[in-house]
């Protein structure tokens, strides 16, 4: 026999916002980390949907996103700090557009397997 899903109630928090203040234009980039290998490439930012696996994947992407504006100074100068979004997954929103050409956007960062240090004396 089955026994019958039970009820509960759900309270969520709600808050007003005021959007006025906000640009007007708002430009959105799809961003995707690609994990190579000699043997495959794998897209970072898909995998499973369980919630642990969801919140490890999206912790890597932003450590990533963040070697990715220590590196490339360049598209994300420290003086806008708040001028870009980012979902820790494959959006970015920015204010402005960033200064590549139309089409894909090739970004490389090259990091090292884990338990390789590099050591420069």
């Amino acid at each position: 026999m089955v026994k019958p899903a039970s009820e509960f109630e759900v309270e969520l928090n709600g808050y007003i916002i005021d959007t006025r203040a906000l640009p007007t234009d708002i430009c959105h980039y799809r961003i995707a980390f690609t994990k190579v290998t000699e043997k495959k490439q794998r897209d970072l930012t898909r995998g499973q949907k369980q919630d642990f696996a969801v919140q490890l994947r999206r912790r890597v992407c932003m450590s990533l996103f963040n070697t990715l504006m220590k590196k490339n100074e360049q598209l994300f100068p420290k003086s806008e700090k708040f001028a870009f979004i980012y979902d820790c997954g494959n959006s970015l929103y920015t204010k402005r557009q960033l200064p590549i050409e139309a089409g894909d956007g090739i970004l490389r960062l090259e990091l090292l397997p884990v338990g390789v240090i590099c050591c420069v004396s």
